[in-house]
């Protein structure tokens, strides 16, 4: 039997500070076995997104028939889609080849520096890709623009009301801590000490850590408590790498 493998499917970031890099990184650390999926390479630093070239629809159709005959997929992380084409595909393949896989979404919207990532269009095409996680992990601003609502309680409900199983609202700060909320069966709250700076692939680690730790067999409510001391030490051993946002130490 096949040790189960992490599939991620994201963007690469050549700073190193968030997506493919990142989550490669996490799965690592944890020890277990990483493969991925590319939507996008992007022209980002430190401190702004350039330009975003998405993959070819047909080349990342063929490359998830190959990773699904070659690995045992039983979690899969999602990030960065650039564009409502690709959400698409991505629904394609998680119906064609990964139909008993559990979907972790890290719908990243907006980067930690300046650019773009994503439109309007894109946002509203993230409806159907929704249904088909059983896990988000958006932060307050992707959580309220793809509800389209302004306050987190009405946004929670309009997504359960559209399926979505597990919403965890991340990165919620008041005055000195950061508090990530767990919308599941019941509520379930998670809350660290607040580290102020500005940091590069916080949500890309936390999700990828989430992912992880539910490989190795814990619970949802154990692997995000896991996850959330996990991503708090990666950013308090941060390093200061470039004219930006820090980069998070993945091996604290």
């Amino acid at each position: 039997m096949k040790e189960e493998s992490f599939l991620a499917i994201s963007g690469y970031d050549p700073s190193g500070g968030a997506g493919v890099i990142a989550d490669s990184q996490v799965s690592s650390y944890f020890g277990i076995p990483f493969c991925s999926l590319l939507t996008c390479i992007s022209n980002q630093d430190t401190s702004s997104v350039h330009t975003v070239q998405p993959m070819d629809k047909s080349f990342m159709l063929d490359v998830a028939e190959r990773i699904k005959e070659d690995r045992n997929i039983k979690y899969i992380k999602i990030g960065l889609i650039p564009n409502a084409e690709l959400v698409e595909c991505i629904i394609d393949i998680i119906e064609s080849f990964f139909d008993d896989a559990k979907i972790i979404l890290d719908p990243v919207i907006k980067p930690t520096g300046k650019g773009q990532l994503q439109g309007k269009t894109e946002v509203s095409a993230y409806t159907k890709l929704l249904t088909k996680a059983w896990l988000i992990t958006p932060n307050e601003y992707e959580l309220k623009k793809l509800s389209q609502k302004e306050s987190i309680e009405e946004a929670v409900a309009i997504l359960k009301n559209s399926n979505v199983k597990n919403i965890l609202c991340t990165g919620i700060v008041d005055d000195s801590n950061i508090t990530n909320i767990l919308y599941s069966d019941i509520e379930h709250i998670f809350t660290s000490k607040l580290i102020p700076g500005s940091f590069r692939g916080t949500g890309c680690t936390f999700s990828s850590a989430i992912t992880c730790k539910l490989i190795s067999g814990l619970s949802l409510v154990n692997s995000i408590s896991d996850a959330t001391k996990y991503t708090h030490q990666c950013i308090k051993e941060s390093k200061d790498a470039g004219s930006g946002s820090r980069i998070l130490c993945r091996n604290p």
